[in-house]
């Protein structure tokens, strides 16, 4: 059901990945943070609900809305970027920073210490993926792959990859790790979610935090046709764009 969601783990992967397709997908870059007037028209009232996988009303929050299957999502303040490829609009925000509360997956390759233990500084970034065209599209449950790196950590050519993302931390600041409700849901239906147009859904990462320095991010994204497994889907590939979080 994951498969996809490896990416988002093992930045290698997603190195070789993008690699390999060269340009089989679409590729996108940064915008200006969306003005209310941009917003409000890109955010305009969806031709309907998901009528399959799920069901049930659109639920409105924080200038979004969200099929009935999405977590919702109210976001803090302003983006930190935004970025859109064809029919697809992508939106970042700081939701918080905490503490790791266990060791990232990586170590150095010559100290044989972890990259990013616990007790370490993280941001929490929650991404809304808006669909902006004007049709229905797909999505599965592993959502976007971000690849984000960062100079100071000079692993894997300056990945730093994610660090550990933990939910109690996450529910604090009102996100998910995935942001497709999945509890009780029925898989022989199929593995893809409709997103209709005005629709968003929307999840979060746990980053390495280090103030004032470049993050240099780089999506990935899958989109499908229909709701059944057997759609392989097409890869959108959005421009690399740089953002900093400043000190508080």
């Amino acid at each position: 059901m994951l498969a996809r969601a490896r990416y988002v783990v093992v930045g290698v992967v997603l190195t070789a990945a993008l690699g390999a397709c060269g340009n089989a997908g679409s590729v996108g870059g940064p915008l200006a943070a969306p003005t209310a007037a941009a917003t409000s028209s890109v955010r305009a009232s969806a031709s309907a609900s998901p009528s399959a996988p799920a069901s049930g009303e659109v639920q409105h929050t924080g200038g979004y809305q969200f099929p009935s299957y999405a977590y919702p999502f109210t976001p803090p303040g302003p983006p930190v970027a935004t970025s859109r490829k064809g029919g697809v609009e992508v939106t970042y925000f700081e939701v918080g920073r905490a503490t790791t509360k266990r060791d990232s997956t990586f170590r150095d390759r010559e100290t044989g210490r972890n990259i990013w233990p616990a007790g370490s500084p993280v941001v929490y970034v929650e991404m809304v993926v808006t669909n902006v065209a004007a049709g229905r599209f797909f999505v599965s449950v592993a959502g976007p792959h971000p690849l984000v790196t960062l100079k100071s950590l000079d692993y894997l050519g300056g990945v730093s990859n994610l660090a550990t993302f933990d939910t109690a931390t996450a529910d604090g600041f009102g996100v998910h790790q995935y942001g497709i409700r999945t509890k009780d849901y029925d898989w022989t239906k199929g593995d893809h979610f409709p997103l209709d147009p005005g629709q968003s859904i929307a999840q979060a990462v746990a980053l390495p935090l280090r103030t004032g320095e470049a993050y240099r991010f780089t999506l990935q994204l899958d989109l499908y046709d229909r709701v059944e497994k057997g759609d392989d889907g097409h890869y959108v590939y959005f421009d690399p764009f740089s953002v900093t979080f400043p000190a508080r």
